[in-house]
């Protein structure tokens, strides 16, 4: 399923990065580098887009890797994707950004300056207010930065639709589409 990849891609790449956040030790904001905004529009070049395999529904596919019987795990391209588990995966996104441009330092006062979206449902290139503000709340309690992204941002139930949509994709045995 694609949300139990996400998942799985956000947290081998959060683990893998450095975090010394202390609950209540927290620098001031001036001290981290807020990540530059994302790409207006992520789409593949047209030359790897030709030499790609496709899936039966036309998608390119980046990686395939046969699993046990006829299951097949797959990582496909689709810059149409618009959804709650996609808009998701573009706050989880500018997080991960947040640990690039400040490796050695916490991550905390990153994530408060991340942009904003205009809504509950979330964007391109920031995050819903209300994952930030539960964050936020979570390190004032004396969470630490990662046990507080865990709980609240990798959790994904701060974007509006996202929980409704993994039960529904759940309930009906969905894969996500790939092959």
């Amino acid at each position: 399923m694609r949300l139990w990849w996400w998942g799985y891609a956000a947290c081998v790449i959060v683990a893998g990065c450095r975090c010394d956040d202390e609950p209540g030790a927290l620098p001031d904001s001036a001290t981290v580098t807020r990540p530059a905004p994302p790409a207006v529009r992520a789409v593949l070049p047209p030359a790897l887009a030709a030499s790609l395999p496709r899936t039966d529904g036309g998608l390119p596919i980046l990686y395939s890797n046969p699993g046990e019987g006829r299951a097949t795990f797959a990582l496909v391209f689709d810059e149409s994707l618009d959804d709650p588990i996609a808009r998701w995966g573009e706050c989880v996104d500018r997080v991960v950004a947040c640990f690039r441009v400040n490796p050695s330092a916490p991550v905390a006062p990153c994530v408060a300056q991340l942009e904003r979206c205009t809504d509950a449902s979330g964007g391109r290139g920031c995050c819903p207010a209300r994952c930030l503000d539960e964050f936020a709340s979570a390190t004032s309690r004396g969470v630490a930065a990662l046990d507080a992204l865990d709980e609240t941002v990798l959790e994904g139930t701060c974007v509006e639709g996202f929980r409704a949509q993994v039960d529904a994709e759940l309930d009906a045995g969905v894969d996500g589409g790939f092959p």
